[in-house]
Parts: structure tokens; sequence; C-alpha cells
């Protein structure tokens, strides 16, 4: 039997918020190429706790951590028509923006 999942709560998105600024500080210390797939997967796992949430909306401070992150992480990068991942057809350009990132560095 299959078991559900459960339903994602806030502090789950705030466990993912604090990976995404951790894999943050890694990327600032300069790429390592080799776990730069890694760090943005944090980004990825973030946007799908608050896609699973539905219409509910974030607590402020919540989101406010968000922005100040994703801000971050576009001064340490720029943006590039190359997806980190060898498939970009997976990967909507939109949606997937931190996958269309490379460090400055």
């Amino acid at each position: 039997m299959r078991k559900e999942k459960p339903p994602v709560t806030v502090k789950d998105i705030e466990d993912a918020i604090v990976d995404w600024e951790e894999s943050l500080r890694w990327i600032a210390r300069g790429p390592d190429y080799e776990e730069y797939d890694y760090d943005l997967s944090k980004r990825e796992y973030l946007d799908d706790a608050i896609r699973e949430t539905g219409d509910k909306p974030l607590p402020a401070e919540l989101a406010e951590r968000i922005a100040r992150a994703d801000h971050y992480f576009r001064e340490l990068t720029k943006e590039s028509d190359e997806c980190v991942w060898s498939d970009p057809h997976k990967f909507d350009r939109e949606r997937y923006w931190y996958y269309y990132r490379w460090p400055r560095h």
C-alpha cells in the first residue's frame, strides 16, 4: 500500500530556506563546479515545498528571507543560456531560473 506524503509545513519551508542559505555561503566562497548543481538543488527543493503549500501565503518573515537569499544569489551569479544540467529541455527556464545562472568567479 502506498503511503500518502504528509503535507508540507511551515517548518519544512523554513528548513528548506536554511539549506538554500547554507548553499549560498558555499557558492560565495568560490565555485566548486562538482557541487554547484547540488547547491542549486536546494533551491529546487525550496521551490517544490512552496508549490506544495498551494495558495497559502507564506509568513512574511519567510517570504523576505527567500527574497533576500535569491537577491544574493543573483549578485553572486550571472544569467546564462546554458542550463547547469545536461538536459535543458527538462527544466523550464522561467520556473527553474536558478539553473540558468553561473558563478561570476
